[in-house]
């Protein structure tokens, strides 16, 4: 059982379970609690601040992700607990942000997006958490 609405892609959804229960045992005294990650690690950061949010009406959630492939259907993208906020970067220069290339995903509708251009001249360098920060630290200047 799961807080989140909608269809998901079956491979994220049974990677998500798979740390489900455990993460949220860690999770429990939590007042308040950052979700992060890149890539793979941003869709599970979605799901699981969505899930652990609408289990924990009462406290609050942020998440943050970088890279992160569409991982829903419309249902689960749209649906916001009213606890959680959020921000997805994307890098314009990498197309796993277009992936699945599945009929229906997108990314979370609600979230702030943030979209940055730093080419490495590959698709894993373009996708490499290290062009997320190098780009971001460069729009700081």
């Amino acid at each position: 059982f799961t807080n989140l609405r909608g269809r998901v892609h079956k491979g994220y959804h049974s990677g998500y379970l798979s740390v489900r229960a455990p993460l949220h045992a860690v999770l429990r005294e939590a007042r308040r609690v950052l979700f992060t990650g890149h890539s793979m690690g941003a869709i599970y950061a979605s799901m699981a601040a969505v899930d652990w949010a609408a289990s924990n009406p009462d406290k609050a959630a942020m998440l943050f992700g970088f890279g992160s492939a569409r991982c829903g259907d419309r249902e689960f993208s749209e649906y916001r607990p009213p606890n959680l906020g959020g921000t997805l970067v994307f890098n314009t220069g990498d197309i796993a942000g277009t992936w699945p290339p599945c009929k229906g995903y997108q990314h979370l509708t609600w979230v702030e997006k943030v979209y940055v251009t730093r080419e490495g001249g590959t698709m894993g360098q373009n996708h490499s958490a290290r062009s997320y920060v190098d780009a971001l630290l460069t729009a700081q200047r």
